[in-house]
């Protein structure tokens, strides 16, 4: 194509060319005459053979800016659908981020109100357990009469059954104010066992214990401030809920405070009470036990006395 523009150019160039030679020679051969003016006139007649040769060339030249017209037509075809290609990507692309949106604030949504939902719920659970949880509680004394056990029970003050109640103890026995072991210690173990609510409980744990060391002497001894026992260990349980308590346990037996006495009744002092007391009270207890102790004797001495 390059080549054939070039030589219609080319030809063009010849043809003005021969144009321009022709007024030349008229110029100055011809003077002004009728019949000169005749003869110039025939002379510009173009030669045959030049007419095929400029329709050739404005035939191609029409061929060319048809091509030409119709190569812009395609291009703007191709832009337009570029741009339109271009613009239906953007509005997809800001449709799916819309949908995304949407899908992400939904999913937001359903997840902040599962969320609160499972808070009520935790939180209700939780309520409900504070109220209803099985509860269990261990106690430990040491019967007297007839002398002498040390009886170990359990009660569930809650409203749930308490499942797998495990208690482990050991027993010791002391001597006072040194607790120095006397002997060797005794373990026990009770459960694991179911433990209903006491108001429906047909079967409460409750178990007595003999030991050799626990005597009518001992009982003596305890009184005078010269031995104790030490029961230490744990009890565990499923509260009802799934949630495993362990509690611990550590008590030391004791003897007293002490009541004065009567010298008119012929009443000496005496002890009001005994117990276990927690291990963590125990010797300032025993401390006041003995003070209580020897108050109270001599207050009865002086009673006698009078």
């Amino acid at each position: 194509m390059t080549e054939t523009k070039r030589f219609i150019m080319l030809l063009n160039e010849i043809i003005k060319a021969i144009h321009r030679l022709q007024e030349s020679i008229q110029q100055q051969t011809s003077p002004p005459s009728a019949n000169n003016h005749q003869k110039t006139k025939h002379n510009d007649v173009q030669p045959p053979w030049l007419q095929p040769v400029l329709s050739a060339y404005k035939e191609s030249m029409g061929k060319n800016q048809v091509n030409d017209e119709r190569q812009y037509k395609v291009q703007r075809s191709i832009r337009n659908a570029t741009w339109a290609a271009f613009g239906a990507v953007v509005v997809y692309a800001l449709v799916t981020l819309g949908i995304l949106r949407a899908n992400k604030e939904a999913a937001d949504a359903a997840r902040d109100a599962a969320k609160a939902a499972q808070d009520e719920a935790v939180l209700a659970w939780r309520q409900l357990e504070g109220t209803m949880a099985a509860e269990v509680h261990l106690s430990t004394e040491i019967v007297q009469s007839p002398c002498c056990e040390l009886q170990v029970a359990a009660d569930n003050a809650g409203h749930r059954t308490a499942e797998d109640v495990t208690i482990h103890l050991v027993v010791t026995f002391q001597r006072l104010p040194s607790k120095e072991t006397i002997g060797n210690p005794y373990h026990l173990s009770i459960g694991p066992r179911p433990l209903r609510p006491a108001m429906e409980e047909p079967d409460p744990i409750s178990k007595q214990y003999s030991f050799p060391n626990l005597t009518q002497e001992f009982i003596e001894a305890a009184t005078a401030l010269r031995e104790t026992v030490r029961v230490e260990g744990s009890w565990t349980y499923d509260n009802g809920f799934g949630r495993i308590i362990s509690q611990p346990r550590c008590g030391s037996f004791l003897i007293g405070p002490w009541r004065s006495g009567d010298a008119t009744r012929n009443t000496p002092p005496y002890p009001y009470s005994a117990g276990f007391w927690d291990c963590s009270v125990f010797d300032g207890q025993m401390r006041e036990v003995r003070r209580t102790k020897r108050l109270t004797e001599e207050e009865w001495k002086k009673q006698r006395q009078k």
